[in-house]
């Protein structure tokens, strides 16, 4: 079960950032309110603040899922494929 989980969790960390980038369409189409729609507005405005911290948010919460994933490869991997100890050949 734990080599079965390597693609699922790369494949959501992935899903993740395209979801965020969908709704920062959808909210600009459509009129939502959300940090993409606030983004565009103040692209507009030309509120420069509000543009960083938006683009900031955004970031980490793409930044965020993708370390998740390799923290979470790096301990699956590890784990998946033991080294020898004491370079020993094992045999």
């Amino acid at each position: 079960m734990r080599n079965a989980m390597l693609p699922v969790v790369t494949v959501i960390g992935d899903q993740a950032a395209a979801l965020l980038n969908g709704a920062v369409v959808a909210e600009t189409i459509f009129g939502f309110p959300g940090v993409g729609k606030l983004m565009i507005d103040a692209i507009l405005q030309r509120d420069f603040n509000v543009v960083l911290a938006a683009i900031m948010v955004m970031a980490l919460a793409i930044i965020g899922p993708s370390w998740l994933d390799a923290g979470h490869r790096s301990r699956t991997c590890a784990a998946a494929m033991p080294r020898p100890s004491n370079g020993s050949a094992g045999g």
